[in-house]
């Protein structure tokens, strides 16, 4: 008889339990207070500092800071950027002969006589001052061709020199003369020369020394409302300061051009003359009708231009 089997046990399937501990997720709680920090901070500043109430303040306002009115060094120091182009634009804009280069006169004296050279000089593209002897074959038509470009006209006055064998020519004054005696040479010097507005001396080495002879000279001068250069044919002229003295526009003579007759020599006292007004801010430079002395000025432009600027010798006279 065959054995049972008793019946296998079922085994009762039970709910496991479950003994994890629930983990607490801390990250949204961390978040929202992070955000509730952050717009208070940014509705705190916005009030304070941005916030621009108007009409009337309410209670828990912030009262807004009175803006500060610029001063007027504020003006100075942060010019506007119309202001700055309106005062730097012409600067920009001018020629390098318009700026404030040094100038520089130059006055061709004995204009009278060699009316080939004289021309010349008229032709050159240069503001040169010239300075007339009275009684010259060619004063007349010479000063009125000068007239009408322009130029500077003066009368080259005749002078007693040192030396009494050397004679000033027609129409000089000397020391012995009386005040009469000097205003008629000088009334008949200035009718040979009507168009001049100022006057030098031609020679005079003795004539400019002496105070007596100078004194009722100048007072002529200052009468036709003229003004005097003092050329300086000695150092020891009193011309200069006695004009000073009595009122009357006047100016020394700085550098004379042409003592040596070469082209060399001329454009060796030009680069003196251009280096004194570079150091004193103007020169005045007394040359003579000649082919070397012309030649020379010919290429003045192009050697000086970017240093001096050449002016009628009048605007240098105080």
């Amino acid at each position: 008889m065959a054995t049972r089997k008793p019946p296998a046990r079922k085994k009762k399937k039970g709910k496991k339990k479950q003994n994890r501990n629930k983990k607490w997720n801390f990250r949204p709680f961390w978040f929202g207070i992070g955000a509730m920090f952050s717009l208070t901070l940014f509705f705190a500043v916005y009030f304070i500092f941005l916030y621009q109430p108007t009409g009337k303040m309410h209670r828990g306002m912030v009262p807004q800071r009175p803006q500060e009115r610029p001063t007027q060094h504020d003006n100075l120091l942060i010019p506007e950027k119309d202001i700055v182009q309106e005062i730097l634009e012409p600067v920009i804009k001018q020629r390098p002969s318009e700026r404030e280069l040094p100038k520089v006169a130059i006055l061709i004296d004995d204009i009278g006589y060699r009316v080939d050279d004289a021309e010349k000089l008229l032709g050159l593209d240069l503001d040169i001052s010239f300075a007339f002897l009275p009684h010259g074959p060619h004063t007349k038509n010479l000063s009125e061709k000068a007239r009408r470009l322009g130029k500077d006209i003066l009368l080259h006055f005749p002078m007693e020199p040192n030396d009494p064998h050397v004679k000033a020519g027609p129409g000089s004054v000397d020391i012995k003369m009386t005040r009469k005696e000097i205003k008629r040479n000088f009334r008949e010097n200035m009718a040979s020369v009507p168009w001049a507005t100022g006057i030098n001396n031609h020679m005079g080495s003795r004539f400019t020394q002496n105070r007596r002879a100078m004194q009722n000279f100048l007072e002529l001068v200052r009468e036709n409302g003229l003004y005097f250069i003092d050329s300086r044919t000695t150092p020891n002229s009193v011309g200069l300061f006695l004009a000073k003295e009595m009122g009357i526009k006047t100016a020394p003579r700085h550098v004379f051009l042409d003592n040596n007759h070469t082209k060399k020599d001329v454009i060796f006292q030009l680069e003196k003359l251009v280096k004194y007004a570079e150091e004193h801010g103007s020169a005045i430079g007394i040359g003579h009708p000649s082919e070397t002395t012309c030649a020379a000025l010919a290429e003045f432009e192009e050697r000086y231009a970017d240093r001096v600027v050449v002016v009628g010798v009048h605007t240098l006279v105080q």
